[in-house]
């Protein structure tokens, strides 16, 4: 590095491009142009290029072997192009997605898995949570009540999965977020649900406050080629990158949605910010949300034509996965949420089929007044307290 430092500095400060002959090409209409110092200064160019040139050479060659090296020891990550192979080569932790295992049988995938409401109905709902967190489980537990009630005024089956449906013995390490995905992925390959119709997954923090809306008021407006439903997110005008929401997922049962639960369920693998889709730590990505944006966006965009996002009024009037949050100061965090540019409809009002409690703190401080509340716990009794 010296020795390029070194040959750099005696390099005259001429900016021009000079021709590496014998003799520097200035013809008499160039002589008429510039003066002798100017061609003085040329003159020493052309001979310190020709009596370094193999110097420069070797300069040259060394800064390009130096960029080859940076550029294979850390590469930039980059989107793939829409015309490329849609193959995931560019992987780099994780088993070879031909190499997914075969999904396990629901009997064995929780050692708490409780079934409630009609197994034979054509529509099932599910959730799934962990029992790591006391004061979070307990949360749970109530919204899962409220799933459970729902189904058995229904007529419909409702699952409860007391584990993350996505770690394994050898994925230890795959968060909460994807249980979602591979609770669908599990669902849709059981070979005695094939009766079902229909999948519905909410988080454990959405609330049905509207009991009597039922789902087919959903799907009788879905068109027949569409396999999987999602609603658009409060910030999805502001920020079209985040399209939609995955709190609600609508599954059809049917070939196209297995092929593209499993590609999501694949895209885990994925590499972003020195984690992975399956890994990144909390609010550094949006795990499978953003994994299923990038899956039809730039991987797979062929699925496109099988999703369909609709808003958070469905045709109006059919408040879906509308979002009951409010602005406040985290204090785990150390940073404000501010949602006070949530657009109207996307707001949460009595009425509605689905509440979010999305994005809230577990330690809020509302009023700066440092008086810490869980403010998810707030939400999650407000809207309990008003379900129809």
């Amino acid at each position: 590095m010296f020795m390029i430092k070194n040959i750099i500095d005696q390099i005259p400060p001429f900016p021009i491009f000079v021709n590496c002959k014998d003799e520097l090409p200035i013809t008499k209409d160039l002589e008429s142009q510039i003066d002798r110092n100017e061609k003085s200064k040329a003159a020493r160019a052309v001979e310190f290029v020709k009596d370094h040139r193999v110097k420069i050479s070797i300069a040259l060659l060394t800064i390009a072997a130096l960029g080859v090296i940076l550029y294979v020891n850390y590469p930039q990550p980059s989107l793939p192009s829409m015309h490329q192979t849609h193959e995931f080569a560019d992987f780099t932790t994780g088993p070879s997605v031909s190499q997914t295992p075969e999904f396990t049988p629901l009997s064995d995938i929780a050692e708490k898995t409780q079934q409630f409401g009609n197994s034979e109905s054509p529509i099932s709902i599910f959730t799934s949570y962990t029992t790591d967190n006391p004061d979070r489980l307990a949360l749970s537990r109530k919204v899962a009540d409220v799933h459970r009630a729902y189904c058995e005024k229904n007529g419909y089956e409702c699952l409860l999965f007391e584990k993350n449906l996505a770690a394994s013995a050898t994925e230890p390490n795959t968060l909460p977020y994807w249980s979602k995905i591979a609770g669908m992925n599990q669902l849709l390959n059981q070979p005695n649900l094939a009766h079902k119709e229909w999948f519905v997954w909410l988080d454990d923090d959405i609330v049905i406050t509207n009991p009597n809306i039922r789902i087919e008021e959903i799907t009788r407006k879905i068109a027949d080629h569409i396999s999987l439903v999602l609603t658009k997110d409060a910030v999805s005008r502001q920020m079209p990158e985040i399209p939609f929401n995955t709190g609600f997922l609508l599954a059809r049962n049917n070939d196209n949605s297995r092929r593209l639960f499993k590609d999501l369920w694949d895209m885990r693998f994925k590499s972003i910010g020195g984690y992975t889709y399956a890994t990144c730590p909390k609010q550094s990505c949006l795990h499978e949300q953003e994994a299923l944006t990038d899956l039809l966006q730039y991987f797979k965009p062929s699925l496109k034509k099988f999703v369909q996002i609709i808003p958070q009024r469905f045709l109006g009037e059919i408040g879906i996965n509308t979002f009951a949050r409010q602005s406040h100061y985290d204090l785990d965090r150390n940073m404000f949420l501010n949602y006070d540019g949530d657009p109207l409809e996307t707001k949460w009002r009595v009425g509605d089929f689905l509440g979010h409690c999305t994005g809230l703190a577990l330690r809020a401080d509302v009023w700066f007044k440092n008086h810490p509340i869980n403010l998810r716990e707030w939400c999650v009794n407000k809207l309990i307290s008003q379900i129809q």
